[in-house]
Order: C-alpha cells, then sequence, then structure tokens
C-alpha cells in the first residue's frame, strides 16, 4: 500500500528527473535562440510570456481551489462527489480560456507601447496571438490533471512533460537553425501544448474513468468553492501582477533588449528554484492528506522540517548565485550579456526571498487559509509598482529590482509566516523569525568568503568556474552543517539520509 511518504519520493524522484531535463532542453534552445535571432525577439518572446501571464489572473485561484476541494474525497475514496467536481471545474475551466482570450484580444493595440516605441519587430502581432492560443489550451484539460496531482501521482504526467519537452527542444532547435524563423518555433510551442494536455488527459480519464460520469455538484459545494475562490480573487490578481510586473516595467522604463538580458539570469534563477519547488510541490499534495488526518502537533512538526530544509537549501543556492552567477553567464552567451554585480546580488536576493516562503504556502493553501492573506499581494504588488517606478527611473534594472525586495520587506515577507505560525499553529512566530535571521547572517558569511575567494580563482574558463562552483558549494555546505549540527531538524535529515544510505548498501549487497 502507498503512503504518503512513499507517493511523496516517487512524485520527487520523477519531477527531478522530468526537471533536470526540462532545463537542459531550456538551456539548449534558448542558447540555439539567442545565436540564431535577435536581442529584440529574445526580449519579446519573455515579454509576452510575462503578459500572458498576467492574464492567466482571469482564473481567480480556480487551481488552488479545485485541488484543495479534491482532498477530503480523495481520502474518502467518494467517487461520486469527484465526478462532480472534476466535471464542474471543466466549466469554470472552459469559461476562464474564454475570458484570457477576450482580454487577450483586448490588449493587442497596446503591444507597440509595451515593447517600445522605438522598436520596430516584423509579425509582432501575429507572434503575440500564438501565444495568447497557447495559454488558452492550457486552460482546456486542466480539470483532470487537478485530480492526478490531488491524488500525489504527479509523476505521470511529469512522464509524458518530459517526452514533450524533448520532442519540443528538437524541433524548436531545427526551426532556429535551419529556417531562423520565431514563427515556426511558436507554432511547434502551441502544437506541443495542445498534444501533452490530450495525451494526459486521456491518461487521466484510464486512471479515473468515473470521472466521466454526468454528475451534478450541490449547490453547498458550490457554494464552499465559491468562496474559496473570493477569499483567492485578489490573492491570485496580487500575486500574477507582482510576479509578472518587472518585466514589464524594466521593458516600459529600459527597452525590451533589458528584458532578454535579464531573463537569461532568470533562466538559470528558475531553473534551480523549479528543481527544490519539486520537492515542495510533491509534499504538497501530501500535506493536504496530512491536515485532513492527523493533529496539529504532528503538522507543526512537519512544518519545522519543510522549513529548515527550505532555508537550509535555498540559503546554499543563493551563495552560489552571488558567487557564480556572472561567470557562467560570461562563459554561455559572452560579455555583451553581463549584468552588474550589484544586479545580480539583488537578483539572489529575491531569489531567496521567494524560496522561503515555499513551505509557508504549503500549508497555506492546504489548510486553506486563503481569507486571511488574499488582500496581501495586491499591496504587495502596488508597493513594487510605486517603488519600482521611482527608483527604476533614478537607478535603472537595479533600482526596479530593488524596489521588488524593499515591497517584499515591508509585506509578505513577514506577513504570511505571522498568519501561519499565529493563526494556525498558534505559536512559533519568534522562533520563525529567529532561525531566519540566523540563516540571513550565514548567507552574507559566505557570499563574503567566496567571492572574495573566487576573484583570485576565476580565470574566464569553464574549468575554473566548475572549480569555484565545487568550492563554493561543498565550503557554503561545510560551514551550514557547522552552524546547524545541533538543530533537531538537522539531525532528522541527518538520520533519514543514513538510513536510506543503509538501505540502498543492503540492496546492493544482496544482488552480490
Amino acid at each position: 500500500m502507498e503512503t504518503r511518504t512513499s507517493k511523496s519520493f516517487i512524485n520527487i524522484f520523477f519531477g527531478l528527473g522530468q526537471q533536470f531535463f526540462s532545463i537542459l532542453f531550456s538551456f539548449i534552445t534558448r542558447t540555439v535562440f539567442i545565436h540564431y535571432l535577435s536581442k529584440e525577439l529574445l526580449g519579446v518572446n519573455s515579454l509576452f510570456t510575462n503578459i500572458l501571464s498576467i492574464l492567466s489572473l482571469a482564473d481567480l485561484g480556480l487551481d488552488t481551489a479545485m485541488i484543495y476541494s479534491l482532498y477530503k474525497p480523495l481520502s474518502e475514496r467518494d467517487e461520486e462527489k469527484l465526478s462532480a467536481l472534476v466535471n464542474y471545474f471543466r466549466k469554470l475551466y472552459l469559461g476562464v480560456a474564454g475570458i484570457i482570450l477576450v482580454l487577450g484580444l483586448a490588449m493587442t493595440p497596446f503591444l507597440n507601447f509595451l515593447v517600445g516605441e522605438d522598436t520596430h519587430i516584423e509579425g509582432l502581432h501575429i507572434y503575440y496571438l500564438i501565444f495568447l492560443l497557447d495559454t488558452c489550451i492550457s486552460y482546456t484539460l486542466a480539470n483532470r490533471f487537478a485530480i492526478v496531482n490531488a491524488d500525489q501521482k504527479s509523476y505521470v504526467i511529469k512522464k509524458y512533460t518530459l517526452i514533450f519537452n524533448a520532442l519540443k527542444c528538437l524541433f524548436q532547435c531545427l526551426s532556429l537553425i535551419l529556417f531562423k524563423s520565431f514563427l515556426l518555433y511558436l507554432v511547434i510551442q502551441i502544437l506541443s501544448t495542445f498534444l501533452l494536455n490530450l495525451v494526459c488527459a486521456r491518461q487521466a480519464k484510464k486512471m479515473y474513468p468515473f470521472i466521466q460520469q454526468d454528475v451534478a455538484l450541490s449547490k453547498e459545494n458550490k457554494k464552499e468553492i465559491f468562496l474559496n475562490i473570493k477569499s483567492l480573487i485578489f490573492y491570485k490578481i496580487g500575486g500574477v501582477v507582482f510576479a509578472n510586473s518587472d518585466n514589464i516595467l524594466i521593458s516600459v522604463i529600459l527597452g525590451v533588449v533589458m528584458v532578454g538580458i535579464y531573463t537569461n539570469y532568470l533562466t538559470l534563477i528558475n531553473a534551480v528554484n523549479n528543481v527544490i519547488t519539486i520537492v515542495f510541490t510533491a509534499v504538497s499534495f501530501s500535506v493536504g492528506n496530512l491536515i485532513a488526518k492527523e493533529s496539529k502537533k504532528q503538522q507543526y512538526a512537519v512544518f519545522q522540517k519543510l522549513n529548515f530544509f527550505s532555508i537550509f537549501l535555498f540559503g546554499i543556492a543563493t551563495v552560489c548565485f552571488v558567487v557564480l552567477l556572472n561567470d557562467f553567464v560570461y562563459l554561455w552567451i559572452g560579455n555583451d550579456f553581463l549584468l552588474n554585480m550589484n544586479v545580480v546580488v539583488v537578483v539572489a536576493i529575491n531569489f531567496y526571498m521567494q524560496g522561503i516562503l515555499r513551505p509557508i504556502w504549503v500549508y497555506r493553501d492546504s489548510a486553506g487559509l486563503f481569507k486571511q492573506v488574499q488582500f496581501l499581494p495586491l499591496v504587495t504588488s502596488a508597493l513594487n509598482i510605486i517603488f519600482s517606478i521611482i527608483l527604476g527611473l533614478k537607478f535603472g534594472l537595479f533600482g526596479i529590482l530593488g524596489a521588488t525586495v524593499i515591497a517584499r520587506l515591508l509585506s509578505n515577507f513577514w506577513y504570511e509566516p505571522y498568519i501561519l505560525t499565529k493563526h494556525y499553529f498558534k505559536n512559533g512566530f519568534m522562533d520563525y523569525m529567529k532561525k531566519l535571521l540566523k540563516n540571513i547572517i550565514i548567507i552574507f558569511l559566505c557570499s563574503i568568503i567566496f567571492a572574495y575567494i573566487n576573484s583570485f580563482v576565476f580565470s574566464y574558463s569553464w574549468i575554473s568556474m566548475i572549480f569555484m562552483a565545487v568550492i563554493t558549494f561543498v565550503g557554503t555546505l561545510i560551514i551550514f552543517v557547522l552552524f546547524y549540527r545541533k538543530e533537531d531538524e538537522f539531525l532528522f535529515f541527518k538520520s533519514l539520509l543514513f538510513e536510506i544510505i543503509k538501505k540502498f548498501s543492503a540492496k546492493l549487497l544482496r544482488k552480490k
């Protein structure tokens, strides 16, 4: 029988494998893109992605509300209610796709302003319409994906995602090398999205054949769903605007070319972020099950472990970014695409501030704590836009990204942990903040130490960069272990690691 832990490990294993190849394919495709197309198109590709991400706020938290609604009937194996929920959300998702299409079409007259009046790109509106259609297609079968994820079987979807990503990478690279065509590149993108959705939806239908039943959802259940969505509306709007406004502001204030240069760094940041996030995504479905069945004491113990895992991994990754990010970009695509070191530091800080909130978000979504923080992202977004305009006009890219740090510090960086610890667990806020402050001090010290060492070691070659990467990672890991060696959570993960090694060794000996 599969347990929460075993399902989480399966999802993590498949997720890491899929993400590794996804990162590889992304770097290959982006490298070919940079060599065969212009900086302007690189910026447009990133800008349109952000615009469509903002338009996706039309789903108003349907994905979160649906998965939350599925936890209980899945644990009870209530097939009739599951079927009713899946069918009901199908109608809502189709409505969302229609709204995004209408809003997206309404945006077309403003594209030249967003790209920059001085930048002329032939076929701009056609490119945008393909992006728009690709986004709409992704919603058509989203209701079937949700039940697979909520049942902790996301590895099924990741398996097919890996196959289609490989094919997409191959054909997109060929389209760029042979034809230098951005249009063909986008057509392949939309075909990949459509076919992947179709295959995964059919697989979900095989796994859960009962979802084909025509069962109506009760008025009480609809009311409950809309209450959750109502609480999520403002959170969703603020969150999406906050996540995607920087690139739009960069394009308007500094030009679309700068968007493309900055997005190269985001590609690296997101690659690492996505790998670590796989663990939290896999665990989140287990947490939903945990909340449905276990006591608050047990839930808090698991939260403490997740939080330690977060500050440990995101802390080490942040140090590595500060020390190595510019070196990697220089060797990858050249000096013309480098950003100033002060910008790199701010990029790394934003990565850290977002990353360490992952455990908070997992418990917030799984416990349905939507109402308590519904207006917070709107406040964060408003602060970010105001500060970005003021600081961006004065300090350029550093000012815009620095404004994001300030907006986070003044809002969700402390408030979301406060809500979870004080209002859900009823304790632990000061303990959380002390651990966070300790982690920040360690990161600061490690960054100074290894940045200083790097100034002597790096010699503009891959060999020296890899050597420095090993020194930075291993050195930071050792320092973290020295500081955390007596923490209960560290001892737990240490014991878990030794247990895994022991079991693996025993299996190898049995085979011999």
